[in-house]
């Protein structure tokens, strides 16, 4: 192995697993073949005889035929009869193979798909001549071929007669229950368009296993970062008809393409959280080294090009049709980042809690100031209970220095005197938030600085999608770490920061850190929210004062039917101690543990619910609930 193609599939590998895990990840893949708890959790969640026989027997109330549709070139005989032997030692019966031979005159496998056609009449074929087997529908392609690999699986859709299309690349390999939990997951949501699965590697022999895929449900913002749902994925055969199958002018990225086109019909995605699908590890596939094909992540970024210029048409356009959007690669192949246009600046009203801490509001301020390119702001510090007389020294020269600051002083309701008010985080917002006329709320803590200069622009344009309710940045440690990069909920208990402590450019779990997407939660430390939004659910719960506010804010967003978007791109340190934890004097103890009972009856139903976990559709259930750093539960 060259030194540069090594250096390559070390990126690969790092922008699909984390660098954190890299090294461990190729030792272990090296002498190996696998890495980390995998093979652990593989032994556990192998499927007995028993289970197997007990699928077999099952009867579904609707049980419809499956269509699974591979193309076909030239692919290697051992590799072609472990496809179809997984297709027919499926546990669910009823499906049918599609197949379409695009190897063109003289194909090597023409006499095996004729033998096979001829052993199953399950299995039909479109041969290179255009002939079909096990069929009688007219085939319009002029013979011949070679075939690209958008229009040869589209001869094999022209012959599928399922209501629903399963679909599966020549050297890959389903897992056996595969099509019957895509069944069981239809018969529980009898309207989904779309079922995708979790997904990992094989090696080329087919007998060792390792990277697995852990996905989130259907998450909007990450789709347009990658192509996060892959395999296995099966459509309602009327949807592929509705948007016309694959498109060749995205051979390499045709899948993309695919799931995005889908995604502007349908939102009626399902997700099953088990591993269905084993993508072969091929050298000449981008399963094996994704820099061989650096032309299928070029595809990828004209797919989404012509997706938001699909999408600019349309009543709920995220944008103006005549503003261009710009598309651009991460650090990592087949990553994305989208740059949406603001096409004017909505006024932002910043709002800082502070409390004396002048050198932390001095530089959270100066930053804003200096740093940001975002002009249409209003800066709202809002004093709570200040002691040190140089702190409204600072106050009074601050306001005379920018006119866009402002001080307010919080009292609490039917309090005269400010000394009397007691630390609420949630109060001294909403108190703020009555202060401020913005379209949007920027809630920022003062020990915050802001390191990109584009930071409230990016969150902006972001938080301007439509249906999205807020958006959270990516925050680091004062020693660079990543402090906060969203949250995920039932996490390290009630929830934690995801990839907190991590190495400051560590792309996370399959770049998950280093990628805009859905979130369940982002936290207030920097949290940008549409100001109707927040007014709309009634603003910060006041029951919780100090701890778990911002969680139950972007608890009851989303449950209003509103999106939380986490970026990347906008990047502020947070001063807050790495090392800090839970205050510890018994009277903060104790608030904090009241809070946590408080959060657990309103969202579990049970304040002292310790064995139960709240879930979170972003963060795969088969990922460790005691560490946000991803790693396989077993």
């Amino acid at each position: 192995m060259g030194v540069s193609v090594a250096i390559g599939k070390i990126k690969w590998y790092k922008g699909l697993y984390g660098g954190r895990r890299t090294c461990h990840y190729l030792k272990n893949k090296l002498i190996y073949g696998y890495a980390d708890d995998y093979p652990a959790w593989q032994i556990k969640h192998r499927l007995t005889e028993a289970e197997l026989a007990s699928q077999r027997a099952h009867q579904f109330e609707y049980a419809p035929l499956i269509s699974v549709v591979t193309a076909l070139y030239k692919t290697p005989l051992p590799f072609l009869d472990a496809m179809i032997d997984s297709v027919r030692t499926q546990t669910y019966s009823n499906w049918e193979l599609c197949l379409s031979d695009g190897s063109g005159e003289d194909s090597p496998i023409a006499d095996v798909l004729r033998e096979l056609a001829a052993s199953d009449e399950r299995i039909r074929v479109v041969m290179s001549d255009g002939e079909i087997l096990n069929g009688h529908d007219a085939n319009t392609d002029e013979p011949g071929g070679p075939f690209g690999i958008s229009d040869n699986t589209n001869r094999a859709l022209r012959i599928a007669r399922g209501e629903f299309i399963a679909f599966m690349d020549h050297d890959d390999l389903l897992s056996p229950d595969a099509l019957f939990e895509c069944t069981a997951a239809v018969n529980e949501h009898r309207d989904v368009d779309y079922v995708y699965s979790d997904e990992d590697k094989t090696d080329m022999k087919g007998r060792r296993f390792f990277m697995p895929h852990f996905k989130p449900d259907f998450n909007q913002a990450l789709l347009h970062s990658t192509n996060y749902i892959s395999h296995l994925s099966m459509v309602r055969h009327s949807l592929v008809d509705e948007i016309g199958g694959l498109n060749a002018e995205f051979d390499g990225s045709q899948d993309y393409d695919f799931i995005l086109r889908c995604s502007e019909k349908t939102d009626r995605f399902i997700h099953i959280p088990k591993v269905l699908y084993h993508w072969r590890v091929n050298p000449d596939s981008t399963a094996g080294d994704a820099a061989s094909k650096s032309y299928a992540f070029d595809a990828g970024k004209r797919a989404l090009d012509a997706h938001f210029m699909r999408v600019a048409d349309t009543e709920d356009a995220p944008f103006p049709a005549a503003e261009p959007l710009e598309v651009g690669g991460v650090s990592y192949p087949g990553m994305y980042r989208i740059r949406y246009p603001l096409i004017e600046q909505p006024k932002i009203s910043v709002i800082i809690p502070n409390k004396d801490h002048i050198a932390d509001l001095k530089r959270c301020l100066t930053s804003l100031i200096r740093t940001s390119t975002y002009g249409n702001v209003e800066i709202i510090v809002v004093e709570n209970n200040s002691k040190d007389p140089k702190t409204f020294d600072f106050y009074r020269k601050a306001q005379g220095l920018d006119p866009r600051i402002r001080v307010v002083t919080f009292q609490q309701p039917g309090s005269a005197d400010p000394s009397e008010v007691s630390f609420n985080f949630s109060a001294i917002n909403n108190f703020g938030r009555r202060n401020a006329d913005g379209d949007y709320l920027l809630f920022l803590n003062n020990d915050t600085r802001v390191v990109t200069d584009d930071a409230i622009g990016e969150m902006v344009a972001q938080c301007a999608q439509p249906g999205v309710g807020a958006v959270g940045a990516k925050l680091f440690y004062g020693d660079g770490t990543i402090q906060h990069a969203g949250v995920l909920l039932g996490v390290s208990g009630v929830a934690d920061h995801a990839f907190r402590g991590f190495r400051h450019d560590d792309p996370g779990y399959f770049g998950r850190a280093v990628m805009a997407q859905d979130m369940s939660a982002v936290t207030a430390a920097c949290m940008l929210v549409r100001t109707e939004v927040f007014d709309e659910i009634g603003g910060f719960d006041e029951t919780f004062a100090v701890a778990l506010n911002d969680i139950d804010l972007c608890m009851r967003i989303r449950e209003a039917g509103w999106r939380i978007v986490f970026t990347p791109f906008a990047e502020l340190t947070h001063y807050e101690s790495k090392s800090r934890g839970l205050d510890t004097d018994d009277e903060s103890r104790k608030r904090f543990e009241r809070e946590i009972s408080l959060f657990k009856e309103k969202w579990l139903g049970d304040a002292e619910a310790d064995n139960k976990k709240l879930t979170d559709p972003f963060y795969n259930p088969n990922l460790t609930r005691e560490r946000t750093n991803y790693d396989i539960q077993v």
